[in-house]
């Protein structure tokens, strides 16, 4: 006697299709949105109203190329009159700008074929893995732009140097975030006509501060220093355990709210640091001994990463890309970078180091064409010139110091032999290894979603054997601009920066 075997058949994508024709394309949206969020460092600072740090706006109508335009207006500030005195056509003239936020498409893909999913077993887990990896780099491309459009887009009233000091060039060891110097970006923010942003809600009373937005590299001296330290001491006293004395993080300042952001050295084909801390690992070997023409400086950190992408899109001097139409000048006196470009390169087997100026960035590589020699004459012959460290200060105006054993560029402390993997950090002309911090008040930036957001589209190629994944945006983002054309709602601090574990020159 036979038995029917009964095999269900529900719950098949039909039956969810059936019953909602973008179920599972919702899915996938829906995971690129939130993986978005968690690589979108400004997500957190993003509100509909101009009181939050970046206003987001949202006009689906908008679609590639359009603009959003932000009709601005001022106070009223003038005399009047008084007594007697007719108003008459003493009236006062309205003063009006606007700005225009250019929203356009915002793109990038994956491939793939058939048989890398038969031949690595990871057909299920490229399916799912692929949509995040595409929602964490749109939100990491966002911030890497708003960073870009901070450092380079504001006025000379933007740009602000550690403990007063004039220019990058100007800038020492000592010369790194501190406390007193949150305070007076603050209060410059106040002067200037910021207002303190919303950075969260308790019981629907709003908690407004000035937000400073640094890396935790150029963080580490605050955490060391007595006034900051004093205010955790305080704020444990009241918050106990609670306090970020054993949580971690940082405690408000004078209301300032101090947020971190750390990018990672990651092992992909794309720049690490950030706009607030460029640096890149080597990825071919230097030997500076001999030679008199320029050295092709190539990043990726390996010989077979190098030159698969711009590594070195985030140093100075370099024609980065906001939109179409829209690339950075690589003049001189841009932004809140220097005019010339320095590193400092790091021999990860002994932990020697030594300084370089660089003629161009083309993103891909950094062309080489001077450093410091230990001992000896200085060579000003060819494409590559050796310098002593008086003949360095002279050519750069710096403060380079090689004469005696504890000076840090002595010869006992650099090399000119770099192997593959070398760290690579911007400095200035003296050797100081430099970062930048944000400070933000309420409306410093909007930033405009179009038609688009984090779409995704797939095509196959080649009877189905060629997988192709998409995402893409419709977006665009700006700095505020007042009817003046100023930028008053926020500043960029250039300073000195530490890099846990590495030995660096104190000067």
């Amino acid at each position: 006697m036979s038995v029917a075997l009964n095999i269900p058949t529900n719950n098949s994508t039909t039956d969810f299709t059936s019953q909602a024709s973008s179920f599972l394309p919702e899915l996938w949206k829906k995971g690129v949105q939130l993986s978005e969020a968690a690589e979108n460092f400004f997500n957190q600072f993003e509100g509909p109203t101009e009181g939050y740090p970046v206003m987001s706006i949202r006009d689906l109508s908008r679609g590639a190329g359009s603009k959003i335009t932000f009709r601005t207006m001022a106070q009223l500030y003038g005399e009047g009159v008084t007594g007697d005195t007719l108003v008459n056509d003493n009236t006062e003239d309205f003063r009006v700008g606007a700005y225009n936020l250019t929203v356009d498409f915002l793109r990038h893909a994956v491939s793939y074929n058939r048989r890398l999913e038969e031949k690595t077993a990871l057909a299920s887990e490229l399916k799912s893995n692929v949509p995040v990896m595409l929602g964490n780099w749109l939100g990491r491309i966002k911030t890497e732009k708003l960073m870009k459009m901070f450092l380079h887009k504001g006025g000379s009233k933007n740009y602000i140097y550690a403990n007063n000091k004039s220019s990058v060039s100007a800038l020492r060891s000592a010369d790194v975030v501190s406390y007193d110097g949150i305070i007076a970006a603050g209060q410059q923010l106040r002067t200037r006509g910021a207002r303190p942003a919303t950075v969260a809600t308790i019981n629907k009373n709003k908690i407004n501060r000035y937000v400073v937005v640094s890396t935790g590299e150029g963080l580490l001296s605050l955490k060391s220093e007595p006034k900051y330290l004093a205010a955790v001491q305080a704020a444990a006293a009241s918050e106990g355990y609670n306090g970020v004395q054993f949580t971690g993080g940082f405690v408000d300042l004078d209301g300032h709210a101090i947020r971190q952001f750390n990018p990672t050295d990651h092992d992909g084909f794309g720049a690490i640091g950030s706009p607030l801390n460029a640096k890149a690992s080597s990825g071919n070997a230097v030997n500076t001994a001999t030679g008199t023409s320029a050295i092709t400086l190539q990043g990726g950190g390996s010989a077979s990463a190098a030159g698969k992408a711009a590594y070195f899109k985030l140093f100075s001097g370099y024609a980065y890309k906001f939109i179409e139409g829209d690339t950075l000048s690589t003049g001189a006196g841009f932004g809140s970078e220097q005019a010339d470009g320095f590193v400092l390169l790091i021999n990860p087997t002994n932990g020697k180091y030594n300084i370089f100026h660089y003629s161009a960035n083309n993103g891909t590589t950094l062309t080489l064409d001077r450093t410091l020699i230990a001992s000896g004459s200085s060579d000003t012959t060819g494409a590559f010139q050796r310098k002593t460290a008086a003949d360095w200060n002279t050519a750069n105006g710096s403060a380079v110091a090689s004469a005696v054993a504890d000076d840090p560029f002595h010869s006992t402390k650099i090399t000119n032999d770099f192997p593959v993997g070398s760290l690579i950090v911007e400095c200035n002309s003296s050797g100081v290894a430099i970062g930048r911090s944000v400070v933000l008040g309420a409306l410093a930036a909007v930033r405009g979603y179009g038609s688009l957001d984090g779409e995704r589209s797939e095509e196959n190629h080649d009877g189905e054997f060629v997988r192709k994944t998409y995402i893409t945006s419709i977006f665009g983002q700006s700095p505020y601009v007042r009817p003046d054309g100023e930028q008053p709602n926020y500043l960029v601090l250039t300073h000195a920066v530490n890099y846990a574990g590495l030995t660096l020159p104190t000067i």
